[in-house]
């Protein structure tokens, strides 16, 4: 007679857990390189020849301003969610670093024309709706990516936002206080 492994049930999550993945995740998201030119050496390519993602990375540039923009633009609106969402401004500065777009000052980070919410969870909704869209765009340029390094990078940062999603945005259920 087979004798069957015992099932393990998983923990629930601890604080430590948490703080441990959320490094784990960190060094995940800063172990990312870009190297386009192929060579390894992380400098330009030899070949001079135009660089055919070049058009992809201004297009996730452009869209992680937009959310950077969005982010400081709720943070500003409603105080009582810069906490809740200073990783995410974090986060979409980090990609813009290393997407080499550098890292804009808040000032302008936060202009442009951003709608205004009637409460917290209309803004928290419309957050999570486009960093979730802003998500799978960045799984699609990783898949549409010609270079290797940059269909990583992208890849990880979209698996970075998804964690961020699960973590900080998943739905509550409850008003969060202004």
């Amino acid at each position: 007679m087979p004798v069957t492994p015992p099932v393990e049930t998983p923990l629930p999550a601890s604080r430590r857990g948490a703080i441990a993945a959320l490094l784990l995740g960190s060094g995940v998201l800063a172990g990312c390189d870009l190297d386009l030119s192929g060579d390894g050496s992380g400098g330009p390519s030899a070949s001079g020849s135009a660089d055919p993602d070049a058009a992809l990375v201004d297009r996730a540039l452009a869209e992680i301003g937009d959310l950077a923009a969005l982010v400081a633009a709720v943070s500003s609106d409603f105080p009582g969610l810069r906490g809740r969402l200073a990783p995410w401004a974090a986060l979409h500065d980090a990609h813009r670093e290393v997407l080499g777009g550098g890292t804009p000052s808040s000032a302008a980070a936060g202009a442009g024309s951003t709608p205004s919410f009637a409460s917290t969870n209309e803004a928290l909704t419309e957050v999570r709706g486009r960093e979730q869209r802003g998500q799978r765009r960045l799984a699609d340029w990783a898949v549409a990516a010609e270079s290797g390094s940059l269909a990583r990078l992208l890849a990880c940062m979209s698996a970075g936002v998804a964690q961020r999603l699960a973590h900080d945005l998943a739905p509550t259920g409850a008003e969060v206080p202004a």
